[in-house]
């Protein structure tokens, strides 16, 4: 059986304790960098360029489709993260000065966009992704 999840916690942060150490590569830093400042100057986002925006109407149906999936984390998945998250913690406790603060808040997290992501592919369950060169 699937991990099961409990309700989201009560909080005054809305986003998730931690940051993804998988940096974009330089071009996307530059793109994003650039992003930020038009629109941090101008007050508003730049007009797109390349590939028009899917319709709103699109976007609706696939969100909705989307909604539909309540993926879970199968047992093997499970045993990984845990064991995963244990060794995180284990590393922080030995270092004098820990570079992050991994809670189960941040373990939370984590299962939560995991199963947003699979929700985005339509699956019914949690995958591991590998990817070369990345986290």
């Amino acid at each position: 059986m699937g991990l099961p999840l409990p309700s989201p916690f009560p909080s005054t942060h809305p986003n998730p304790p931690f940051l993804l150490g998988n940096p974009p590569p330089p071009p996307q830093d530059l793109s994003l960098a650039q992003h930020v400042l038009t629109v941090h100057r101008e007050g508003r986002a730049p007009p797109p360029q390349g590939a028009a925006p899917l319709p709103p109407e699109m976007l609706r149906a696939y969100i909705a489709a989307a909604k539909q999936y309540e993926p879970y984390v199968p047992d093997s998945l499970t045993d990984y993260v845990a064991a995963v998250y244990a060794e995180m913690r284990a590393e922080e406790a030995a270092s004098d000065v820990p570079h992050s603060y991994t809670t189960a808040r941040t373990l939370l997290s984590i299962l939560r966009l995991s199963q947003s992501l699979a929700r985005l592919r339509f699956a019914d369950a949690v995958e591991q992704v590998r990817r070369c060169g990345g986290v």
